[in-house]
């Protein structure tokens, strides 16, 4: 894996950052692609309707009676700092927004506040009831101030410049909106939009939408046309003169139009629209539209179907903020994996041992305990056949799911033979795969259909079984080598070859049996190695013909269509690093080579030719791989099941994501209490967010002998799986060496140290 590291040595202040994956753009409307990870919760409930990033890379949110920064770590209320300036005035918030220059300011009822970064406060440069606040591209902020329109330049306040509207603007009960556009700015009345002339400051009526009631709420331009989102009277599309086009209803609440939020043209040229019904999608070109909601069993979907805010981060990514205080983050970037754990309504037990997919996409999954849950692929829903349910299965220990050659449903199970899926009647019927002896069903672990003529059953700790089609009897098989001698395996799975042979993949080797004449053809073995490299329980036949073995406990095997066989190492020697290989998957278009093991997910770097391991792996999010549960679907999917459940994603979606975020410091504690700027005895002359990368001669902290014990705390601006951030550090002047901290730890801890000058560096 290629990383790019960038670090600046600061006192105190040091940038660093470690590639992380992505996926490649989405070029059509595609929802799989829009997911969202939600950030942890805070203690506000209500709608967040503003959200912004200030220079530091910390998030900001507001709500009616709230605000909130959220520094990598937790949310932090910072309405205490604004109801100081009038402890005894009440205070609600509009919108938080950002300057060109990453100043960040807060609208409120009593006046538009400014940010003092190196104080940790707020100060009123503007006074009075600021009904709504945006920034232009150019760096000037416009906003509404006592139902007038105005603009300043930050570095000229409190100079503003007033743009005086005509009587039909603010005729009394007129909603008032402001809009900054690329090109435009946009002032609404209602549902009358005009252009603001910035030279003249001339108002020109540009379209008039919906009906008397109508209350626009937000303008987007693209390709040449001007959308325009009124609050519940839908989206209309508008040509670049003001005549209205298409018309897009908005989703229906409580049997009428859902609420409107706001807008947002993404960066694959889709219009987002904040609807408190769900995030509606629109593709411009085609016109077609689509829906986002809520999904209890996707832990990737909406945090909360009413979506009042949207948000572009900077640095790519775009932020979502909802109802009930709950904020999420999303990006392109992203790497398209999916973990799916057992939900009600969802997949309903953790461990899933096998899969399968049926001719219209959908995902048969069999568990150890749950029975068979089947996933339709379009709608989300999951239908379940258990042995509670009276489908016709007599065990909920699934081992293996097949579709034969007539898309019939072949199901095997511990104690529970076989069965057949009718899918007209949505029951199973048995195949009596009992034992001959006894009578009872059969534990079966993997089979294999020998033609039309009888199908062959394993279970390692019996003997081969096969029952033949004609005679419909199970017999035990009698395996001979070469000399007709008797050989007992131990088979863990099956497969044939292209030439009919059967392939039986055991405890102490392959072998490649005549399935005629039952006789041993080759055994493929390799000598003077322990026990566990021939202990297979695994394997994976390429496209180019070679064929992986999976062991337990001694790596993976190769065998190549030349013939050779060995326990692979790549070209630098390395061999997995997951001693134990469940499932083998090859990716067809790389020609890599997946491997779930005891250590996480690896893959095989077919063009580099070394076996790497996958970034993309979040250990115990699907629990400890499961043997042989692993499957690719017809698009190309991989899935590789667990213990608690299963991790699905596409390979030629992962690539490396170059964005270099940057590391700041949140807090510094001494003597295990908070370091304020200003306060007394405080070491700390400025936020210590401040030094993060703005570092200079200056950027020292002096500390006391009393003031030995200390704790730094940082956080980076890289919110997309932040769990994964991992960060080192070294104290110059106390040791050189770098030193790891384990994932999720953003902090360190000195104590007593020896007077002296030191440099504090970490990088993530």
């Amino acid at each position: 894996m290629t990383r790019h590291k960038a670090y600046t040595k600061i006192p105190f202040a040091a940038l660093f950052f470690a590639a992380t994956l992505i996926s490649p753009a989405l070029h059509a409307l595609n929802i799989p692609d829009y997911r969202f990870h939600t950030m942890p919760e805070t203690s506000y409930y209500g709608g967040i309707h503003s959200i912004a990033k200030d220079s530091v890379g910390r998030m900001w949110f507001s709500g009616y009676d709230a605000l909130f920064m959220y520094n990598g770590t937790s949310f932090v209320r910072m309405t205490d700092l604004v109801t100081n300036l009038l402890p005894n005035s009440y205070w609600s918030y509009g919108q938080v927004i950002t300057d060109n220059r990453k100043g960040l300011y807060v609208g409120t009822n009593q006046g538009l506040l400014r940010f003092n970064y190196r104080k940790l406060e707020f100060e009123f440069v503007l006074e009075g009831n600021i009904g709504s606040v945006t920034a232009n591209n150019d760096g000037t902020v416009w906003l509404i101030r006592n139902n007038g329109i105005e603009s300043f330049s930050p570095e000229r306040l409190p100079a503003v410049t007033r743009y005086p509207m005509p009587p039909e603007m603010s005729a009394p009960g007129r909603t008032l909106t402001l809009v900054c556009t690329k090109e435009y700015v946009y002032a609404a009345s209602g549902g009358d939009l005009y252009r603001l002339n910035r030279e003249t400051g001339q108002y020109v009526l540009f379209a008039s939408v919906g009906g008397g009631s109508c209350v626009i709420r937000d303008v987007v331009e693209c390709n040449g046309s001007v959308y325009v989102l009124t609050l519940m009277d839908g989206l209309y599309e508008c040509d670049g003169n003001g005549r209205i086009g298409r018309y897009f209803r908005l989703p229906l609440e409580y049997e009428k139009s859902a609420g409107a939020k706001e807008l947002h043209l993404d960066s694959q040229g889709i219009i987002w629209v904040a609807t408190q019904s769900g995030l509606l999608l629109l593709e411009p070109l085609t016109a077609s539209t689509q829906l986002l909601r809520s999904d209890l069993h996707y832990p990737y979907s909406l945090p909360n179907n009413s979506v009042w805010s949207i948000f572009p981060d900077p640095d790519g990514g775009i932020w979502v903020g909802t109802y009930g205080g709950k904020l999420a983050y999303m990006t392109f970037a992203d790497n398209g994996v999916d973990y799916f754990k057992a939900t009600p309504g969802g997949l309903n037990h953790p461990i899933v041992s096998c899969f399968e997919e049926d001719s219209e996409g959908n995902l048969w999954i069999g568990t150890e305990g749950g029975g068979i849950n089947r996933w339709d692929r379009r709608d989300g829903r999951f239908v379940y056949y258990t042995q509670e349910s009276r489908c016709g299965l007599t065990s909920n220990m699934i081992k293996k799911l097949w579709h034969d050659g007539n898309d019939r449903l072949l199901v095997s199970a511990f104690n529970g033979g076989m069965r057949v899926f009718d899918e007209r009647q949505g029951r199973f019927s048995d195949l009596y795969m009992n034992h001959p002896a006894s009578g009872q069903p059969l534990s079966v672990y993997d089979f294999a259909k020998e033609g039309d003529r009888g199908i062959w059953l394993t279970d390692p700790d019996a003997e081969l079984m096969y029952k033949d089609a004609s005679t419909g009897r199970v017999e035990t098989v009698r395996l001979t080598d070469a000399q007709g001698n008797a050989v007992r395996i131990h088979i863990e799975t099956l497969f044939h070859d292209e030439r009919g042979n059967l392939w039986l993949v055991g405890h102490d080797g392959a072998y490649v049996v005549d399935p005629a004449t039952r006789r041993i053809l080759k055994r493929h073995y390799i000598a003077e190695a322990p026990y566990s490299v021939n202990n297979l329980c695994s394997y994976c036949v390429t496209s180019d013909s070679d064929i992986w073995f999976g062991t337990r406990g001694g790596g993976v095997n190769l065998l190549r269509r030349n013939g050779s066989y060995v326990n692979f190492r790549d070209r630098n020697g390395e061999g997995l690093e997951g001693k134990t290989v469940f499932g083998i998957l090859e990716d067809t278009p790389s020609k890599d080579v997946w491997f779930s093991t005891n250590d996480g997910l690896y893959y095989y770097d077919h063009t580099d030719g070394v076996i790497r391991k996958s970034q993309i792996d979040i250990p115990n999010r699907c629990g400890a791989y499961y043997v042989r549960a692993c499957y690719k679907t017809s698009k190309g999917e991989m899935l590789f099941g667990g213990t608690d459940g299963f991790i699905l994603f596409t390979p030629g979606k992962i690539k490396y994501n170059d964005q270099k975020p940057k590391v700041y410091f949140t807090d510094l504690l001494i003597n295990s209490r908070p370091a304020v700027p200003g306060a007394k005895n405080s070491p700390l002359e400025k936020a210590i967010s401040t030094l993060s990368y703005r570092g200079g001669e200056g950027d020292v902290i002096e500390l006391s002998h009393r003031q030995s014990n200390f704790e730094i705390r940082f956080s980076a601006n890289s919110y997309l799986n932040a769990e994964k951030n991992q960060y080192a550090y070294r104290l110059l002047g106390h040791s050189e060496r770098w030193s790891l901290l384990p994932q999720g730890q953003k902090a360190v801890q000195f104590f007593n140290l020896p007077a002296g000058n030191y440099v504090f560096e970490v990088k993530a």
